[in-house]
């Protein structure tokens, strides 16, 4: 991430880096945080979404998808979605809007569903999950419910002065991005059972968490338990 985004605040790689680990554990935690990246215009956010996209567990980048694309997806592939220009969305289908909204609102926790008519001859209703990693890109939020829920990250233009290695997106880095997927998979089969162990243990402790409120923990728990794993 480094060698080819723009972050000026340095700790924020490191961050990135345990929420894109957390996606191949995230079914150990009641919730996985979301992260908003805030952005200006021409601050490189789907640049970054096209890096971190093949590193994630089973990630995939979506612009202005429909509501239905997206909850079947989750549901079959429990999905780490990529949601990049989420403010076009709003202003282009309200509809499917209060669609996506439905699924973000409820895919923060394990216990998240959606439930849906059946079509056909048997009719019925049919829940589908909606838990599932989630990243989203806009300048501006969305709503209170959804930033309780979420991490920020600030994204700003580089200056010119500011270098990066060009991503180019060959053959050599196909091999690289599934070096590291298997180094993540491989990560999810060693630490998992520590990580859950820490994490469902009530006299488990970290100092960062002691004094958070309970929305609070919810969102940076999973965060600091794997960080106290490595």
């Amino acid at each position: 991430l480094k060698k080819y985004v723009f972050i000026d605040n340095q700790n924020v790689f490191d961050l990135l880096s345990i929420w894109i680990m957390g996606t191949y554990v995230f079914r150990i935690f009641r919730h996985y945080p979301y992260v908003h990246i805030q952005a200006e215009k021409g601050s490189g956010k789907s640049h970054l979404f096209e890096i971190i996209k093949p590193l994630c567990f089973n990630g995939e980048m979506y612009i202005t998808p429909t509501a239905s694309t997206l909850f079947r997806d989750v549901n079959l592939n429990s999905r780490t979605l990529l949601l990049d220009e989420i403010e076009h969305f709003r202003k282009n289908n309200k509809t499917e809007f209060s669609g996506l909204m439905e699924i973000l609102n409820s895919g923060y926790g394990k216990s998240g569903e959606v439930p849906r008519s059946r079509s056909g001859k048997k009719g019925g209703i049919e829940k589908y999950k909606t838990y599932s990693p989630k990243m989203f890109a806009g300048i501006s939020d969305i709503n209170d419910t959804l930033d309780s829920r979420t991490i920020k990250i600030q994204l700003k233009r580089k200056l010119e002065e500011e270098k990066l290695q060009r991503y180019i997106d060959n053959q050599s880095m196909l091999d690289f991005h599934q070096a590291l997927r298997d180094d993540l998979y491989n990560f999810a089969l060693h630490y998992a059972l520590e990580i859950n162990s820490r994490y469902s243990d009530s006299k488990s402790s970290n100092n960062y968490l002691k004094n958070f409120d309970s929305r609070r923990y919810d969102i940076w728990a999973p965060m600091f338990f794997i960080a106290d794993v490595i």
